[in-house]
């Protein structure tokens, strides 16, 4: 084996991609403003969510007279009623089979519709692919 055949033997069994490891290395913290303003976006998803709860716990004179405040008493009988009721389960139940009916007829669809894309050539495929991973 010449030296130019072991080196070039010897250059291709090294990866020369080889991953870094970059635990040694800290890493450096983005924009300030990109987060502020994600903190704003998680503030304006959460902050409706937040008042929905509280409210649950506010009598309805409470929510009429002052609907910022927070509760004073707090209601816990509310949400127990709620939940100790017939019709709530009744209805969480059909919310239940309608998410998984759904969830598995549109992956039962997808797949069946990724194989056609994948195996069949046809007129517009290109646009049917752009479609469904422009929607995903």
């Amino acid at each position: 084996m010449s030296a130019t055949t072991a080196n070039s033997w010897l250059s291709s069994a090294v990866e020369p991609d080889a991953p870094i490891d970059r635990r040694d290395k800290p890493q450096k913290w983005g924009n300030p403003l990109t987060y502020f303003i994600a903190l704003l976006f998680i503030g304006a998803c959460i902050a409706p969510v937040l008042y929905i709860v509280l409210g649950g716990f506010r009598t309805n004179s409470q929510i009429t007279t002052s609907p910022a405040a927070l509760p004073h008493p707090w209601v816990v009988s509310n949400y127990t009623s709620v939940l100790t009721s017939t019709t709530f389960w009744g209805e969480f139940a059909n919310s239940v089979i309608v998410g998984l009916v759904s969830t598995v007829g549109i992956v039962v669809l997808g797949l069946m519709v990724s194989f056609a894309l994948a195996r069949y050539d046809f007129k517009l495929k290109g646009a049917m692919y752009s479609l469904f991973a422009a929607s995903a």
